[in-house]
């Protein structure tokens, strides 16, 4: 242990807990809007019983129907599966 302990003070920089340039700013939360939710929950409803139905595949339907933009698709595919797994285990 003594070993140990000597590596990470000896080559470890000390951390210095109030700097102004260490902390970063949030970003601002931009959430999805209430017309793509309701268009995802239909979406999902009218294709869950499908048997070869996943959520990837399910997404990659729903944004050539909706034409997401790709800049966007990470933010969207998160919300579809979420809104997936609300419904499938409910």
């Amino acid at each position: 242990m003594y070993k140990s302990v000597k590596y990470y003070y000896n080559n470890k920089p000390p951390v210095e807990q109030n700097r102004p340039d260490v902390i970063k700013k949030r970003t601002a939360y931009v959430s999805v809007g209430y017309d793509i939710l309701l268009s995802m929950q239909t979406h999902i409803l009218k294709n869950i019983k499908n048997v070869d139905y996943k959520p990837c595949v399910g997404f990659d339907d729903f944004a050539k129907i909706n034409s997401i933009p790709n800049d966007e698709q990470s933010r969207y595919k998160k919300a579809y599966k979420n809104m997936y797994y609300r419904i499938n285990v409910t």
